[in-house]
């Protein structure tokens, strides 16, 4: 039987959380917030700023650009970091 499509926004985001990977996110209007990502599920993403943490409302974002390329994010291993392991404890 054949795999699912790559669910491609959890598997970014989740291997950007596991990595502890910096990222920026744009907000659609033009505000930038920079930090790692702490945990999301269906609608929201946990940023940790440093001084703060923040939960962001997904429909808000425009872009999530991380500091270092996720050069691997569509190898098959990467399915595992799809719908699973997207709270706050890091690997």
């Amino acid at each position: 039987m054949a795999n699912p499509p790559m669910n491609i926004q959890d598997t970014f985001l989740n291997i950007a959380r596991i990595r502890n990977i910096p990222v920026t996110i744009m907000l659609v209007n033009g505000e930038q917030i920079l930090g790692r990502i702490e945990g999301f599920d269906k609608f929201t993403i946990v940023l940790d700023g440093g001084q703060k943490q923040q939960m962001i409302f997904k429909h808000s974002i425009a872009s999530v650009s991380p500091a270092t390329p996720i050069k691997d994010l569509f190898r098959p291993q990467n399915r595992k970091h799809e719908a699973r392991n997207t709270g706050s404890k890091r690997a």
